[in-house]
């Protein structure tokens, strides 16, 4: 198409626009030197112009949606008190008392920063252990590497007092198991200054050594203690196995404890002592105490040996300097808890009168109401009672230190104490009492679980954050349209996590996650919101049986037209009923009548609620993964619908997560399945209203954990991952999906989000909110929650504004000339860049006008028109 005549031409274009030929006749006068480039803009523009209204081609961060940033507490792996009374703390953590602080940090006595010794340090990254060394410096572990003052290492760093680099220190390429960093689980330091490592490698620093090392005060293997534990801690099958923990007697003979059940062609199961050149100490031959020992500490008024075990009804025993049982130990019970933890820290110590304090994973320490995550011990193995904390944390600890002064400085992951938000490293007199003046806010950015829209646009946002934009708030906000703060929600919030959010009629808000009270309302698990944030005090759940612990939460929430409301998660014990689905009243109660029916019934966590038409309700389960989905469906009265039975041929799930009801009845599951008949893995699934596989909907494999699903209108269909991506047909797609409503893949929808997104909501214009813990798109790192929009449109309710709304040319170079509909009313004008911020903004006071662009950096634009009935956008470059 050279040129074109002195005529007036007609020319058709025809646009696949979501699946449909568009025929435009567009009447043009065309001049001879016309050629195909200058059309270009014009067939651009008419792209521009037709592009998704309520759909999202390729999408982009809406830049005019405010961005948020959330806080929540840190991870603490290890904390330390200096002789001079401050503390060192290590762990998965970006400020301190709203300073920046990365992984390592020194706190001074009353817990502000000390930012000298910080800014030195220059940490990037998580800090798991740390030892301080007779002459003040400190020792640094992390399998995955530390980056410290410039330089990053493999496993293992040391700094002098000040934070600087110890020069004297080279500790090589590290541990290795099976050609990747092997896991280290204790590190202890001899008083020559030599280094223990235990945990679960074939060798260090290319020297064989099976799960145990010594090194050098320089960072060097000590080859002679290497070749005195020749073929190390092994399995039965003669695989190296777990060190969890390394004590240093008095004498210099040396404590292990682990997994194995072998040391060096020598039966020992479990725990084993060494002489200090690493030989067996022949002299200790322990009991049979099981081959799984999880921690080792020793009672500095004797040297006996205590251990906590996962085998035997014993878990906490007490032995001699030989290695026998002391009988006048008699623990009060076991912990009912043991895996392999590689972040966890010194979690077993002995005072000096004996008493045993034991941190962990347990919410019931013997098995009664009593401590959850630290107890003590009496010196006879009873429970301590002055000791009495209770549920006061809700989360793990992974560090136990006992201070020169009797307190017990406690670390870990967990948030609250008691009444306390927002800690994680607290100090705690001998009656478990909270010592109040030590509050450091040791902080990382918080993540976004639960993204919903109200009827005015407002949004509703929960997850795990104790501020959000600087602001401290209780893990809930509202955001205005446009992404900023909503100041007329009270921020208190609740007092740990949010998983779930479900609006009612009248706009009150209920809540599900892992918390005990809404502002001072005690309401454990669920609470009711009024429309400003406050608590609703009308709405009291049973709270004498509810343990309050991380092991119990609601997760999934479905409201009724009565007010009431139906429950499920991993909580058991609401209202004294073992059920994990409960039917509370308007007022809080527990429906008595339904839950005798459900007693004992479904007993598993419980993900989703899908409420039917006919007041008959779908839930997940997984009592039973070998056999169905584990989906049930229920009456009204929660006795069960056993005409419902799912496909045979589809089994699991190994992991379930997501229900999608769809307007004709039929289901989309997400989860983790098989295939009966091939084994084969899978994650996405449409049943049709009976139970049986929808067959005619063709998907491609998906594979995947599906946190979202979200449809539109049209019947496609959002599909959203956790752990940042999701595979179809075996290639990575990235965490965020469309599938078109026959279920086929949606090519047009641009793969460009990276990141877990955990928050969906599909906005009424077409847009996409996504919230997470943090986003890439395009290569740019983006916070937890997004808005993504048309690279070209954001939609309105005026197609004939976004139809006149024009702007070229497009790349831009001196000026952009901007023509816009004057039926729909324009008001103002605004030119953003890519971070949002205005460059040109003007009230509209003529329809046709040129933007001078000749000054601005070259990139890309967005145009941004306000009309009456909302705005109108388009992109633009300028070179």
């Amino acid at each position: 198409m050279g040129g074109i005549g002195h005529r007036k031409a007609k020319v058709r274009i025809e646009l696949l626009l979501h699946g449909r030929k568009i025929a435009l006749g567009i009447m043009n006068q065309l001049k001879k030197s016309t050629s195909m480039k200058k059309l270009i803009p014009l067939s651009f523009l008419l792209v521009v112009s037709l592009s998704g209204i309520k759909q999202v081609y390729a999408q982009t961060v809406d830049p005019t949606f405010a961005p948020i940033e959330l806080m929540q507490s840190g991870l603490i792996y290890n904390a330390i008190q200096q002789p001079d009374g401050k503390y060192l703390v290590a762990g998965g953590f970006t400020q301190v008392n709203g300073s920046p602080a990365t992984g390592l940090a020194r706190l001074n006595a009353d817990g502000t920063l000390d930012e000298a010794f910080t800014t030195t340090v220059a940490c990037k990254g998580s800090v798991v252990r740390m030892r301080v060394l007779t002459d003040g410096q400190i020792l640094l572990q992390n399998q995955w590497g530390i980056s410290v003052g410039g330089r990053t290492f493999s496993s293992l760093a040391k700094l002098n007092a000040d934070g600087t680099l110890a020069a004297d220190f080279t500790p090589g390429s590290g541990p290795m198991q099976a050609g990747y960093a092997g896991p280290v689980a204790a590190m202890t330091v001899q008083p020559d200054g030599k280094i223990l490592l235990g945990g679960l490698f074939s060798s260090y620093d290319g020297v064989a050594a099976n799960s145990l090392v010594r090194l050098n005060a320089n960072g060097s293997v000590d080859q002679t203690f290497t070749t005195a534990l020749n073929k190390g801690f092994v399995d039965s099958y003669g695989r190296a196995a777990d060190v969890q923990g390394v004590v240093i007697q008095p004498d210099g003979k040396v404590l292990v404890c682990g997994t194995f059940e072998n040391y060096n062609n020598t039966g020992r199961s479990g725990l084993v002592r060494l002489n200090s050149d690493g030989s067996l100490d022949v002299s200790f031959n322990p009991a049979s105490i099981g081959k799984r020992v999880q921690a080792v500490a020793l009672d500095s008024r004797t040297n006996a040996v205590v251990i906590h075990t996962s085998d035997g009804t014993q878990q906490i025993v007490r032995l001699t300097s030989t290695g026998q049982v002391d009988n006048s130990f008699n623990p009060f019970g076991g912990s009912n808890c043991f895996y392999l933890d590689y972040q966890n820290d010194e979690e077993l110590a002995v005072d000096a009168s004996g008493r045993v304090i034991l941190s962990g994973c347990f919410a019931d320490f013997g098995g009664t109401s009593g401590n959850s995550y630290v107890t003590r011990l009496l010196p006879d193995g009873q429970l301590d009672a002055q000791f009495a904390i209770g549920k006061q944390l809700n989360g793990r600890v992974h560090s136990v230190k006992i201070l020169a002064n009797g307190e017990i400085l406690l670390g870990g992951h967990f948030s609250r104490y008691g009444s306390l938000r927002n800690v994680n490293l607290v100090r705690v007199n001998d009656k478990a009492e909270l010592i109040s003046t030590f509050h450091p806010a040791i902080m990382q950015p918080g993540q976004l679980d639960e993204v919903v829209q109200q009827a005015d646009g407002k949004i509703i946002v929960g997850g795990q954050f104790w501020k959000i934009n600087g602001q401290d708030a209780g893990n809930l906000a509202r955001l205005n349209t446009d992404g900023t703060l909503d100041q007329s929600f009270q921020l208190a919030g609740v007092n740990g996590e949010v998983r779930r959010i479900a609006l009612s009629s009248d706009g009150r808000i209920m809540v599900g996650g892992e918390f005990t009270s809404a502002g001072t309302h005690a309401s454990p698990l669920v609470a009711r919101l009024l429309t400003n944030g406050s608590a609703d005090a009308s709405f009291t759940v049973l709270t004498s049986a509810i343990t309050s612990t991380d092991r119990e939460n609601v997760s999934a929430l479905a409201l009724q037209s009565d007010g009431s409301i139906l429950v499920g998660g991993s909580s058991k014990n609401i209202g004294g009923y073992t059920s994990a689905l409960h039917h509370l009243l308007a007022n809080g109660s527990v429906d008595a009548a339904y839950a005798n029916e459900l007693e004992n019934k479904v007993r598993l966590d419980i993900k989703h609620i899908v409420a039917l038409p006919n007041n008959q309700y779908i839930i997940n389960r997984t009592d039973n993964p070998t056999v169905d989905i584990g989906l049930t469906r229920l009456n009204a009265d929660g006795s069960f619908d056993n005409s419902y039975v799912v496909d045979p041929t589809v089994y699991g799930p190994l992991y379930l997560d997501k229900l999608l009801l769809l307007p004709d009845g039929k289901l989309l599951v997400s989860g983790d399945f098989r295939k009966a008949n091939s084994g084969e893995n899978f994650s996405l699934v449409r049943l049709n209203s009976d139970g049986s596989v929808d067959n005619s909907y063709a998907l491609p494999k998906i594979e995947g954990l599906i946190s979202q699903l979200a449809r539109y209108p049209n019947g496609q269909v959002l599909v959203a991952g956790t752990f940042g991506y999701v595979m179809v047909d075996g290639k990575d797609r990235g965490s965020l999906i469309r599938l078109n409503a026959d279920g086929s893949y949606d090519a047009s929808f641009a793969d460009v989000l990276v990141g877990s997104a955990t928050g969906l909501a599909l906005q009424p214009d077409g847009a996409i909110l996504l919230g997470g813990y943090s986003f890439k798109i395009n290569g740019q790192n983006r916070g937890p929650l997004v808005r993504l929009v048309s690279s070209s449109v954001l939609a309105v309710s005026s197609h004939r504004a976004i139809d006149h709304t024009q702007a070229w040319p497009n790349p831009a170079h001196e000026s952009l000339q901007v023509s816009l509909d004057a039926a729909a009313k324009p008001t103002h004008l605004a030119l953003l860049d890519g971070l949002g911020k205005t460059i040109i903004s003007h009230a509209v006071t003529k329809t046709d006008l040129a933007l001078p662009v000749q000054n601005l950096p070259a990139g890309v634009y967005l145009l941004r028109v306000d009309y009456a009935d909302g705005p109108v956008t388009r992109r633009v470059v300028v070179q």
